[in-house]
């Protein structure tokens, strides 16, 4: 799945267009990315472990 599928999936889904769906996926990925450029640890819970942490200058992505 590209960047295109993903956002017609996510505006199908939701009902919403893809102008929307691609305004809020961009928004929700900036927000990671800052929080993580900070130092700071991100998890969602109820997706299994999903931790996003920053390492010796480079961004990671666990999934558990």
């Amino acid at each position: 799945m590209n960047k295109t599928e993903f956002i017609s999936a996510i505006a199908k889904d939701s009902g919403v267009t893809k102008e929307v769906a691609k305004k809020v996926i961009e928004n929700c990925i900036s927000t990671i990315v800052d929080y993580v450029s900070k130092g700071d640890k991100v998890e969602f819970v109820g997706f299994g472990l999903s931790l996003f942490t920053r390492y010796n200058k480079q961004s990671l992505l666990y999934l558990r």
